[in-house]
């Protein structure tokens, strides 16, 4: 039996109604605009879950993949392959070694964008991906095209494995790429992971 304070009771009014039908006064409106704006970030105000549990539906995508593909190439502006080449220790002159680990950093970005697109809009990530992945690749010969995509493919795979908690894995794996003794090759190694955590972080936070 409901006993008289129980305000769930279906069939009792919001508000307390006079004579006329109308609300005795504003006090009630001027509280729930008050607890509306004492309500914590992501929480559901206390008088809405009294009235009816509310259902959060999983993040979709509000955008078109075309739109978060341009997006992605406005990040990559901003990201630099010097800052890289500079933990990974590389001169000036090493320049086959710069251009072959520059395609190296390419693919990696492209898998961070993809675990970020993935954590972010699970329903959707994929198709995002393969719009950029197609568009980007039709620019290309076929050879170098299926080359770019394994290599891509092989650091989406390495972060599915692993996530966004250790990046350890992958900055041995490009440490690895360089011909260098064992404390030179945990050193760039450390750098390797914090810039990888940063880029992905980066690429987290503006995906949109």
């Amino acid at each position: 039996m409901m006993s008289k304070d129980d305000d769930t009771q279906v069939d009792a009014p919001a508000f307390p109604l006079n004579a006329s039908g109308r609300d005795c006064s504003d006090r009630n409106r001027e509280g729930r605009r008050a607890s509306e704006q004492s309500v914590p970030e992501g929480k559901v105000p206390e008088y809405l879950a009294r009235v009816a549990p509310v259902t959060v539906p999983p993040t979709r995508i509000q955008a078109s993949p075309e739109l978060l593909a341009d997006n992605y190439l406005s990040l990559l502006e901003s990201v630099s392959e010097k800052e890289a080449f500079g933990i990974l220790e590389l001169g000036r002159f090493q320049l086959g070694l710069r251009k072959r680990m520059s395609r190296e950093l390419q693919a990696l970005y492209a898998g961070l964008w993809n675990l970020a697109l993935r954590r972010s809009f699970p329903h959707d990530y994929e198709e995002i991906f393969q719009t950029w992945l197609q568009r980007e690749g039709a620019k290309l010969s076929t050879r170098r095209r299926e080359e770019r995509e394994e290599r891509i493919l092989q650091y989406v795979e390495s972060l599915r494995q692993y996530g966004d908690t250790d990046f350890s894995e992958l900055s041995r794996h490009i440490t690895g790429l360089l011909e260098t003794d064992e404390v030179r090759g945990k050193r760039i190694s450390f750098g390797m992971a914090l810039y990888i955590r940063r880029i992905y972080t980066y690429f987290f936070d503006h995906l949109l």
